[in-house]
């Protein structure tokens, strides 16, 4: 395997990763914004 296809798994891998983190962020943030909601309903 040459340099170059090596940069470009890395590149893939890399990429892979950040579209799976921002989906898990997605959700995650989602989930925030239910308790906040359901916190500032309780407050009131």
């Amino acid at each position: 395997m040459d340099e170059k296809e090596t940069i470009q798994k890395t590149i893939n891998f890399i990429a892979s990763e950040i579209r799976e983190n921002k989906i898990q962020l997605k959700k995650l943030n989602l989930d925030l914004q239910a308790a906040i909601k359901k916190q500032q309903e309780l407050k009131e």
